[in-house]
């Protein structure tokens, strides 16, 4: 099964906006794919642009897609980084829960 998953600054301003700031669209997104190969993403009409990552353009909309990758440190593998809505929360907000002082 192949998941696609928007990524990078249009999530975060995305977050932003929810905690009722007024940040721009600025129409810009990045998509990261899980359960896709390079074979599949060429088939599908994406052109590469990734020299060290496996990163395509879109066809249509020439946003950038990445494949999920594992990341390789001190030969210690990553197998997962995981994020939560619940645990974001603005360092300019006042929260008791947020551990941010201002």
């Amino acid at each position: 099964m192949i998941r696609i998953y928007s990524v990078g600054g249009f999530v975060r301003d995305m977050l932003l906006r929810r905690e009722g700031l007024d940040i721009p669209h600025n129409g810009d997104r990045d998509w990261v794919v899980v359960g896709a190969t390079p074979e599949i993403m060429l088939k599908q009409g994406f052109k590469p642009v990734g020299a060290d990552f496996p990163v395509f353009l879109h066809p249509v909309t020439h946003e950038e897609y990445a494949l999920a990758r594992t990341r390789k440190k001190n030969r210690t593998w990553l197998s997962r980084i995981c994020f939560s809505y619940r645990s974001f929360h603005h360092p300019r907000r006042r929260s008791s829960s947020s551990g941010f002082n201002n």
